[in-house]
């Protein structure tokens, strides 16, 4: 497969590195596949904390969730995952 992003890979890595959040949900997807063998599971952690955290994310109430779990906060985690059982059970939606 020729994809533009491989043109410059040692910059497209860079990229991926320091700015997750500017790749579309499918580039993303398609680096990390392509660099599996340069990330680790750390790696992986870091970058899907950085797309949380500077990406558009729909629901504010799950990004922060996510964020907390990432973190280790397990308090402010699960204080949200109550919060979202309750959202969810009510049948109500975030609005934008």
């Amino acid at each position: 497969m020729n994809n533009p992003l491989l043109n410059n890979i040692e910059v497209t890595f860079h990229q991926l590195m320091e700015s997750p959040h500017l790749f579309s949900f499918q580039d993303f997807e398609f680096l990390t596949n392509h660099f599996q063998e340069k990330l680790t599971i750390d790696d992986h952690f870091i970058l899907i904390e950085k797309r949380l955290r500077y990406g558009q994310y729909d629901d504010e109430i799950e990004r922060k969730t996510l964020l907390a779990i990432i973190e280790g906060n397990n308090d402010k985690a699960n204080r949200l995952l109550n919060l979202l059982e309750r959202r969810n059970s009510l049948n109500l939606k975030a609005v934008n």
